[in-house]
């Protein structure tokens, strides 16, 4: 069984830092995304977080505050369907899992970039989010990836033991959820918050093709991550089920122009405590991984 959430949500933790503005951000195609800025005393870097599947941007915001206090102008948002982005019945939601980089994440990305031209982006991405960067128009300007727990999500990444559970899980329990409820339980699985039936959809199909989101069935554009040059600096753990190490592996071979670092952690030993797929952004890693994290972005 993955990594869960607490009751299909995350407890996110409060940490001195400046404090976040909320903000209404456009997408590509238009759509209404919410957002949050924290703002430094002074700015020396622009750092943009993309979300794991399921999980709101409050999550992020006591990683987002300490990085702010530091000296980066910090944005968190949620992707469509998602937590204040959802809108109506989530039934009704057409978003679909390739909408949060080809529309959000890229509408987020150039919006802070139109409002602090002045300073250099980088992206810190937890899970999908580093799944779906490349397909992010203007990406290639970032000079720093910080990848946490991203994958290539075909099932056959993960141990033998898991992948019976993960075929029931693509080919009949998510099918059959979306049929019950008209979008997908995430909680039930133990995955975060509940997601439009599209979304769903095509995070299973994606996960049951060899080559991921990069299947030519997909009809994405894909080009852009094989000139991605930036820094990549990617972190795996141990005890990470949702994000095993040869998945992790898997995805950064996709960067294959990118100045990658790879950082598998053996959690007891080297953390001292269980990290898991989420608890990377929970404040007691302040220490060892925010720190390190911050002296890569530069702040």
């Amino acid at each position: 069984m993955p990594d869960r959430c607490d009751g299909g949500g995350l407890a996110f933790a409060a940490t001195r830092g400046p404090a976040g503005a909320d903000r209404r951000v456009a997408a590509t195609d238009g759509r209404q995304l919410a957002a949050t800025v924290f703002l430094p005393p002074r700015a020396r870097r622009l750092v943009i977080v993309a979300a794991a599947t399921g999980v709101r941007r409050r999550y992020y915001a006591a990683f987002a505050r300490w990085l702010a206090a530091r000296g980066a102008v910090v944005v968190t948002f949620d992707y469509r369907g998602i937590g204040d982005s959802a809108s109506g019945a989530l039934s009704r939601d057409a978003a679909r899992m390739r909408d949060w980089g080809e529309h959000d994440l890229a509408g987020v990305f150039h919006w802070a970039r139109s409002e602090w031209p002045d300073l250099a982006p980088a992206l810190v991405a937890h899970s999908v989010g580093g799944q779906v960067a490349g397909l992010v128009p203007g990406i290639e300007a970032c000079d720093v990836l910080v990848f946490v727990g991203s994958t290539h999500g075909w099932v056959r990444h993960w141990p033998w033991w898991m992948q019976p559970y993960l075929q029931a899980l693509w080919r009949l329990l998510l099918p059959a959820a979306i049929r019950v409820k008209g979008y997908f339980p995430s909680a039930w699985f133990g995955l975060g918050e509940p997601l439009p039936p599209g979304v769903a959809r095509d995070w299973a199909a994606w996960c049951l093709d060899r080559n991921y989101l990069f299947g030519p069935a997909f009809g994405l554009d894909t080009s852009r991550y094989g000139r991605i040059s930036a820094r990549l600096v990617a972190w795996s753990f141990s005890d990470d089920f949702i994000a095993p190490r040869r998945a992790v592996d898997a995805l950064v071979a996709r960067y294959p122009a990118a100045a990658v670092e790879r950082r598998h952690i053996v959690s007891r030993r080297e953390i001292g405590r269980r990290v898991g797929h989420f608890g990377f952004f929970r404040d007691a890693n302040q220490e060892r991984l925010w720190r390190q994290t911050a002296l890569d972005l530069g702040v």
